[in-house]
């Protein structure tokens, strides 16, 4: 499991968490939402972070004009640095993007982002996206929104993509599956998406969470 910093709090959070837990992973990240609040004493200390070893990427990261909390330019000045920290120290991406896909591919592609890789965070963009994000080396990951009735075209998506790329998660507290709409969603959550994505293309529960563990192994490098 992947616990996941977004902030320099949180980022503390995810490393004290993951000490005293086997098989928790922690990752270090300053969210688009929080770029306002950059400072140069809390990207240092997020870079000493990120130097870790226990620490397996740098996210989330990315950018949000949904949201606009925080300037546009400010989101893609902290989203090009924690590129370039990530190639720094080789290890990869956990990329946010909400209504932001062609400029956060567009930052991937100019500052190197396919040296490291990464996922395609809660993934809700469409086909050619999809295929943008596969073409420079990134790993494609679904949440529960992929349980919602009128997200036919994620479905469809889910199925397109290659089987050593796909990955799931559950962004929980937020996004719980359908049957559980409008509570706290928990970790717990991410076997009804394996249930559901293994319905869609047509294999085992059993042998698709293998293919995920596979996949998420190689992407952060996990013993």
């Amino acid at each position: 499991m992947l616990i996941v910093g977004t902030d320099p709090a949180t980022n503390r959070q995810a490393l004290e968490l993951t000490q005293s837990q086997p098989g928790f992973y922690p990752t270090v990240g300053w969210h688009p939402h929080d770029a306002k609040d950059w400072t140069q004493e809390g990207w240092t200390a997020l870079c000493a972070q990120a130097e870790d070893p226990r620490v397996v990427a740098v996210g989330e990261v990315g950018l949000d004009y949904f949201k606009n909390f925080s300037p546009v330019d400010e989101q893609k000045n902290v989203f090009s640095e924690s590129i370039r920290l990530a190639r720094r120290i080789r290890k990869p991406l956990v990329v946010h993007s909400r209504d932001a896909h062609e400029d956060v591919l567009t930052l991937l592609r100019e500052e190197g982002g396919r040296e490291v890789a990464g996922l395609m965070h809660c993934f809700s963009a469409d086909q050619t996206i999809a295929e943008a994000a596969l073409d420079i080396g990134f790993y494609i990951s679904f949440s529960a929104v992929l349980t919602y009735p009128k997200n036919t075209v994620l479905r469809e998506i889910a199925v397109s993509i290659p089987a050593d790329r796909v990955l799931v998660e559950t962004d929980c507290p937020f996004l719980p599956p359908q049957d559980r709409r409008g509570q706290r969603n928990e970790p717990s959550a991410v076997k009804q998406v394996v249930s559901l994505l293994s319905q869609l293309r047509k294999t085992s529960p059993e042998q698709m969470a293998e293919q995920i563990w596979e996949n998420a192994q190689r992407l952060f490098k996990l013993s």
